[in-house]
């Protein structure tokens, strides 16, 4: 009986030791697994060991997730506040619109003639002289129309060679039409540039045609009743090929408007 009970014992302490170098051997490995003996404390306490050890050891706590922070009623209002009034201003210009149905001016340049020009091949010194008629058209059958800063310029190529100024005058409703008698003519010793000169002189004697460009730049105001107004600029741009005095006849004329709002007068 004492023998069987040493032996007892010794197979106990053999098998502690065992299982002491068992454990010790794998956490020596760095085993990303559990041992099935280790106690969720001892898991727990590694938590470098695998993935998992710090899960096991809150597990059955309850989280407790952080409150969104709350919005800011102040700046809700102020929001609100802004699209209230963009929505105000667009059923604003949607009334007006639907109201008078505003067009734009129509312009056009008629009777045009050529009846001087002359150039000096040595100095670049440039002559010319133009008339034309000038009309501008109201369309609207609601709104009044004033036309401000009227500048008018005669160019080749790039070189201004005549300008005019126009009074500036209003257009009642209804369809109503308007003339202006324009006399352009080039100052003295209005001198192109060697470039310009030697294409002019090119035009004349090789094809017996002469082109110039006529930009006109101009404040248009329309009245919408009492209390609004819209002003835009209001620019033409026409490309007038002439035959060569004395006998100056216009073979081509090719005219176009544009225009540009003030973003200032929509709100």
């Amino acid at each position: 009986m004492e023998e069987e009970k040493i032996s007892g014992d010794h197979g106990e302490v053999e098998g502690a030791q065992i299982e002491s170098i068992r454990v010790t051997h794998n956490r020596y490995l760095k085993s990303p697994w559990p041992d099935a003996n280790e106690s969720e404390a001892s898991l727990a306490s590694d938590s470098s060991r695998w993935p998992g050890a710090e899960a096991i050891a809150n597990y059955g706590e309850e989280k407790v997730l952080p409150r969104p922070p709350r919005a800011n009623r102040f700046l809700w209002c102020i929001a609100l506040l802004i699209a209230g009034a963009i929505i105000l201003a667009a059923l604003g210009l949607l009334i007006l619109y639907l109201t008078f149905h505003p067009r734009f001016p129509r312009l056009e340049v008629t009777h045009v003639v050529l009846k001087r020009i002359g150039l000096d091949p040595k100095t670049y010194v440039f002559k010319t002289e133009m008339t034309a008629f000038l009309k501008f058209n109201n369309p609207n059958g609601r709104v009044d129309l004033r036309y401000e800063d009227i500048n008018l310029k005669l160019y080749f190529r790039d070189d201004i060679i005549a300008t005019q100024v126009l009074e500036s005058f209003g257009q009642k409703r209804g369809n109503t039409t308007d003339r202006f008698f324009l006399h352009m003519v080039s100052p003295n010793y209005t001198e192109l540039t060697p470039l310009s000169a030697l294409i002019m002189e090119h035009q004349i004697v090789k094809k017996g045609t002469i082109v110039y460009k006529l930009f006109g730049k101009m404040t248009a105001i329309m009245r919408l009743g009492k209390l609004k107004r819209i002003h835009y600029q209001f620019y033409l741009t026409c490309q007038l090929h002439f035959s060569i005095p004395p006998k100056s006849v216009l073979r081509h004329r090719e005219c176009t408007t544009s225009h540009k709002f003030h973003r200032n007068d929509f709100f």
